[in-house]
C-alpha cells in the first residue's frame, strides 16, 4: 500500500537533516578540515535527532505534519543564527521553510514542543523511553542516528575526525532523511521491518570502518547481534 508524500514541514525536517549530511561530508573532506561547518551542521541534531523520528512516525498524516511544524518552530527558537542556516539550508533542497515559521522572535524557552520532545542536558540520554511512542527497531535507528551525530559534531581537527570515520559515517546516513520519512509513514510491523532494514543498509555502506563504533551505535537495538549476523553477514 502507498502512502501519500510528506507534507511541506515534514518534508523540510527530512531535508535538513540530508543537507547537514552533506555539507559535513563536505567539510571533512576538505584539503583543509572545516571544523566550524562540521560543529554547526551536527549540532543541529544533537537534541533534533529523535524529535525528527518522533514527528517522522507520527499516527497520521496530519499528525506528523503538526509534530515535524512544532520541531521547525522549536529548532528556530534556539536562535537567529541557526534560524538562519535552516531557511537558507532548506532554499539549497527546495523547501521554503521561512514560509513555515512564525515571525522571528529572541531565543527562549521550548514551550509548546517540550511538552512532545522533553530535551536532556548534555545530549542523548541513554534511556530512549521519555521520547514517546519510540521502540523497538524505531528506536534503533534512531539512536543510531542521533549518537552518529553527536559523535561528529565532537570532532574539534583532523586527528579526532580520525578517530571517529566521519566519511564512513556521512556515506552509511546518505539520504537517511528521505529514508527515516519513507520508513516512518508505515503502519507497525512493516514500519518495523524497514527501520530494521534501514538500519542493516546503513552498517553495510559504512562497511569495515563503522566497526569499531557498532556496539555504541546499535546501543538501543533489539537483538543488534543477530542484526549485524545475518542481515550485515558479519559478526558483532
Amino acid at each position: 500500500m502507498r502512502h501519500a508524500p510528506p507534507g511541506p514541514a515534514l518534508a523540510a525536517l527530512g531535508a535538513l537533516l540530508d543537507r547537514s549530511l552533506t555539507q559535513i561530508a563536505d567539510a571533512a573532506s576538505a584539503p583543509v578540515f572545516d571544523r566550524r561547518t562540521v560543529r554547526t551542521a551536527a549540532d543541529v541534531w544533537d537534541n533534533g535527532t529523535l524529535p525528527l523520528f518522533r514527528a517522522a512516525t507520527g499516527p497520521s498524516g496530519n499528525e506528523r505534519e503538526r509534530r515535524a511544524r512544532a520541531v521547525l518552530e522549536w529548532m528556530a527558537r534556539l536562535g537567529p543564527e541557526r534560524r538562519a542556516w535552516m531557511v537558507e539550508q532548506g532554499a539549497a533542497a527546495g523547501h521554503r521553510i521561512d514560509a513555515l515559521l512564525g515571525p522571528e522572535r529572541r531565543p527562549g524557552p521550548a514551550r509548546r514542543v517540550g511538552a512532545l520532545f522533553p530535551l536532556r542536558r548534555g545530549g542523548l540520554s541513554e534511556r530512549p523511553a521519555p521520547w514517546g511512542d519510540l521502540a523497538g527497531s524505531t528506536c534503533g535507528a534512531a539512536t543510531f542516528a542521533a549518537w552518529a551525530m553527536i559523535r561528529m559534531r565532537s570532532a574539534r581537527h583532523p586527528r579526532e575526525a580520525a578517530g571517529f570515520p566521519l566519511a564512513a559515517c556521512c556515506r552509511a546516513l546518505e539520504g537517511a532523511g528521505r529514508d527515516i520519512l519513507s520508513a516512518g509513514a508505515l503502519p507497525g510491523r512493516r514500519r518495523e521491518a524497514a527501520f530494521r532494514s534501514l538500519t542493516a543498509d546503513w552498517l553495510r555502506r559504512g562497511g569495515a570502518e563503522l566497526g569499531p563504533h557498532r556496539e555504541r551505535l546499535l546501543r538501543g537495538f533489539p537483538d543488534a547481534g543477530e542484526l549485524v549476523l545475518r542481515e550485515v553477514g558479519d559478526g558483532p
